[in-house]
């Protein structure tokens, strides 16, 4: 996930310090945030999450499945960020 940020914040919009953060289910951009942030968001998120499952529930298949929708909603999110940025 930080390597998808790296390279997001080199390829999507360059030179804009401020990127769309919040989408309306019809893609219109309702927020804007700073671009580290916005670049950043999912993977801190994933931080938060995968801490605690490491620590208290290893190898169990949420890790997997957290990892997956964490993965797709990054990616989601970048693509949306193209379209609109």
């Amino acid at each position: 996930m930080m390597v998808l940020a790296l390279r997001a914040d080199r390829r999507l919009a360059p030179g804009r310090a401020m990127l769309p953060m919040n989408f309306a289910p019809d893609g219109t951009v309702i927020r804007h945030a700073p671009r580290r942030i916005a670049l950043w968001f999912m993977p801190a998120l994933g931080v938060v999450v995968f801490v605690p499952l490491a620590l208290f529930a290893p190898g169990t298949p949420g890790a997997l499945i957290a990892a997956t929708a964490l993965l797709s909603g990054q990616l989601f999110f970048h693509w949306l960020i193209g379209r609109t940025a």
